[in-house]
């Protein structure tokens, strides 16, 4: 987001919403002082009709001017801009590359990532894999948010995207991979399931994600190895929980199988190689929670899901807190075969 005073305390762009910081000293929601106007796909501008409320400004996006690439606000009375966001769609496979790839290349708001994410996976006409890939970064962000429509519709683009994966291309790239992409989207849809409380979809989904990894059909464990570390030192800690001590110690098994299938597979690829570390100590910590003899301790149900979930709890502790009485009900209602 661009901005001259910082003046924007909420972007929702997805539910046509913006909200004034109180210092803003230039709002005045008696007179209809803003022009919202957006520029869609093909460098058009539009004018957008905005209604105030409070400190809020009220809008909708038709459906005509749909994707949109930026979206700004200017003070009609002293015909200013007063607020900007930029790079809201990139229409281009090298666009994607630089502009939504890559963590640091987005804007950071995450209700802003999750509009930009959307309207990828719902416009986009590059490689399949990036679609997909933005529909991951979308799921994520509505966890964040612990937003139910954000949640609502971040479920559905995951459950689109499960159909979309055969389209998907096998690049060593982890964003147009369709193996990683697979467990992946998996991954992301049981933190989806954690954060909406449903207990019962986060326990099918994690099975699920097993079975992929027990299958052993997977043609490189290289770049997938971290989300299924990840996943499979969780479920450790649910079976053991669970009472399924031999199930918890088949699972540690088939995590250090999988970690000796990523290290086979591995290459000189530095970001990737690093993450062979994480995959190592994931294992290690599925193999010492199946080993447990003792009661499962707090102490280490708040270490392994803060080791494991991908939202992390200092930042987010709403939806951290959500997200582990899922988790630790999951553990009380059933039992994975």
């Amino acid at each position: 987001m661009d901005t001259d005073t910082n003046p924007v305390e909420i972007c929702d762009l997805r539910n046509g919403r913006i909200v004034f910081s109180s210092e803003f000293p230039n709002f005045d929601p008696v007179q209809k002082q803003f022009v919202v106007s957006v520029t869609d796909s093909a460098g058009i501008a539009h004018e957008i009709n905005s209604t105030s409320a409070g400190r809020a400004l009220h809008f909708s996006l038709p459906g005509e001017v749909l994707p949109i690439r930026s979206f700004h606000i200017t003070d009609r009375a002293r015909d200013a801009a007063v607020f900007s966001a930029t790079n809201l769609f990139p229409a281009t496979n090298r666009e994607f590359e630089t502009q939504f790839k890559s963590q640091r290349d987005r804007n950071g708001d995450p209700r802003v990532d999750f509009f930009v994410a959307d309207q990828i996976f719902t416009h986009f006409r590059g490689e399949e894999g990036y679609r997909v890939s933005a529909a991951v970064v979308a799921a994520y962000k509505g966890v964040e948010l612990l937003d139910e429509t954000y949640l609502e519709d971040a479920e559905k683009m995951l459950l689109r995207s499960l159909s979309a994966l055969p389209n998907v291309n096998m690049a060593r790239s982890a964003r147009n991979n369709r193996e990683h992409l697979h467990i992946s989207v998996l991954c992301v849809l049981y933190h989806v399931y954690l954060a909406r409380g449903n207990a019962g979809e986060f326990l099918r989904t994690l099975q699920v994600l097993r079975s992929l990894l027990e299958n052993a059909s997977f043609k490189s464990y290289y770049n997938l190895a971290y989300n299924s570390a990840l996943s499979l030192r969780l479920l450790t800690l649910l079976q053991l929980l669970s009472g399924q001590h031999s199930d918890a110690r088949a699972i540690a098994t088939l995590s250090f199988d999988v970690f000796k299938l990523a290290a086979r597979d591995a290459d000189e690829n530095l970001s990737h190689f690093k993450e062979l570390r994480y995959v190592h100590d994931n294992t290690y910590e599925s193999m010492r929670i199946a080993r447990r003899l003792g009661e499962v301790t707090e102490s280490l149900i708040e270490k392994t899901l803060r080791g494991c979930l991908r939202v992390s709890a200092d930042r987010h502790p709403q939806s951290f807190k959500i997200m582990r009485e899922t988790f630790l009900h999951s553990s009380k209602i059933q039992t994975l075969d």
